[in-house]
């Protein structure tokens, strides 16, 4: 039982952050004890910038933190396993946004269906803000409400995507408000009930090429759907339109089951994005190319140290895709790479390297490891 006295006691005006863990055991009398000790909290520690809250009883609002004028940083429920269990009712969605030095709202949780014509544009500093478990109608809502021109990072974790337009039309809305965006965290889960996989995959390829953020440095994509398919080929054009939505882009963390690069598509995509350091992917489709010199040799990436590929789909042997990678990532750092299951692509990679460094024709390498992986299978055989 929390005693408003004895908390109190230590809420002064030299006060500068403050973290509550509410207990479970709620009464109505601990409900009136509770209501009473976070409306008296504003007047005793008006100077606080800092507030962590955890497991605060859905029967009261945060609506009390509107009255911390300083208030710079809000942190809910971070330490929860479960994210999310605070929501963040209409009230205190009115008095956190009137808040004018408010920078970090983290652990967001949204009651459903919020009325758009309840809100007056606020948030006017906000500069990083985190939503988890929500339906992605509500955070579109709050994102039209945002009037900040500073907003640095915005992270969704485990949105219901609703139907495909509010999907797009949340995309569209964060474009609108994200020219300052620098580090983005997308994370979206979709029913399989409501569509086919192949329906959503595009959906997903018509939405990303329309987030357009000039910006952005930093971008986590994670669409999440309980459904064994294959993933469909993100086509040049597409690959094309996505760099130029990001072409500050540094590190691309494309957790997709849906939708894949191919190594044509990727190619594309990153010959636009020259600051592209740090890549990792779920999938990357490799079909049958007669060999790396197919490819357009201005279609490079320089910049390129980190690579991360968890399931290639290829058509080709390791030897084969290995000289592909090369050929669009001369540069990569080998130690920080990871390619498939095993490891012959590294292998292939680093002889690569190796042979251009001494002006060794990168074919001929090739044909060696051709001839020594038969020549392998054979006395495996034998």
């Amino acid at each position: 039982m929390i005693y408003a006295s004895e908390v109190l006691a230590f809420a002064t005006s030299t006060l500068r952050e403050l973290d509550f863990v509410f207990p479970d055991d709620e009464t109505t009398s601990h409900r009136e004890n509770l209501t009473m000790l976070l409306h008296t909290l504003p007047s005793r520690c008006p100077r606080l910038d800092t507030i962590c809250i955890e497991c605060l009883a859905p029967t009261l609002s945060l609506s009390f933190l509107g009255q911390f004028e300083h208030l710079r940083t809000i942190k809910i429920d971070i330490d929860q396993d479960e994210l999310g269990i605070t929501v963040i009712d209409p009230p205190a969605i009115r008095s956190l946004s009137k808040l004018q030095h408010l920078k970090l709202l983290r652990g967001a949780k949204l009651p459903t269906a919020l009325d758009r014509a309840l809100f007056q544009p606020g948030f006017p500093s906000l500069a990083d803000l985190e939503v988890c478990n929500c339906d992605i109608r509500d955070v579109e809502v709050l994102l039209s409400i945002a009037s900040s021109r500073t907003l640095r990072k915005f992270s969704m974790w485990f949105m219901d995507t609703g139907e495909p337009d509010a999907y797009i039309a949340c995309l569209r809305t964060l474009s609108d408000i994200g020219e300052s965006l620098l580090d983005l965290v997308l994370n979206f889960t979709f029913d399989p009930s409501d569509s086919h996989p192949t329906a959503i995959a595009h959906v997903i390829l018509q939405g990303l090429p329309s987030l357009k953020l000039p910006n952005l440095e930093t971008l986590q994509l994670h669409h999440s759907f309980d459904h064994n398919s294959s993933p469909i080929e993100i086509s040049l054009n597409t690959a094309s339109q996505m760099a130029l939505a990001w072409p500050k882009i540094k590190d691309l963390v494309f957790e997709e089951a849906l939708i894949a690069f191919s190594i044509e598509s990727l190619a594309v995509f990153v010959s636009s994005c020259s600051n592209l350091v740090d890549l990792h992917l779920s999938n990357l489709i490799v079909g049958e190319i007669a060999s790396a010199y197919s490819l357009d040799p201005t279609i490079i990436c320089l910049g390129l140290q980190r690579l991360s590929i968890e399931n290639p789909v290829q058509n080709v042997d390791d030897a084969e895709l290995a000289s592909l990678l090369d050929t669009i990532f001369p540069n990569l750092t080998l130690y920080n790479c990871h390619i498939g299951e095993n490891q012959n692509v590294k292998h292939h990679l680093s002889e690569l390297q190796r042979c251009r460094k001494e002006g060794t024709e990168a074919l001929d390498v090739l044909e060696r490891f051709s001839v020594d992986s038969t020549d392998s299978e054979i006395d495996a055989e034998g």
